[in-house]
């Protein structure tokens, strides 16, 4: 008898999520008991929700597929995210290896410490040697 009750109950496990409409309202992720984050919620305009503003269909073909330091009609460098001026480019931004990479100052100042504790400076120990 329990094995037939609990046969019985997987297999309405399996076909009741199978029986119920499917649809995608997007992401959502519950960051702490009353919090929600969704990403990818569409209004009844049809503008979809990225995160930061309500956008439509032609802002994400606009947007989406640029490549790092992709200019703009208007002289405006792609960072990924927005759009940027070029003294904001030329501030945050450098060109290696054939692609543009994040200038990263944290790197660099964690750098300059450790290549200055490399040095070794010569210490001078007076002592008399007895030989």
């Amino acid at each position: 008898m329990f094995k037939s009750l609990f046969v019985a109950a997987i297999l309405a496990a399996l076909i009741v999520p199978i029986t119920q409409p499917a649809h995608a309202n997007g992401l959502d992720i519950d960051l702490m008991p009353g919090v929600s984050l969704r990403i990818g919620d569409k209004d009844d305009r049809g503008n979809y929700w990225d995160g930061y503003d309500w956008r439509d269909r032609d802002w994400w073909y606009r947007h989406q597929g640029r490549d790092l330091g992709e200019r703009s009609r208007r002289g405006y460098y792609w960072d990924g995210y927005r759009w940027r001026d070029r003294d904001y480019w030329q501030k945050n931004y450098y060109y290696h290896d054939g692609r543009y990479r994040k200038f990263d100052k944290h790197y660099y100042k964690y750098y300059n410490k450790q290549h200055h504790k490399k040095k070794h400076h010569h210490e001078h120990h007076h002592h008399d040697h007895d030989d």
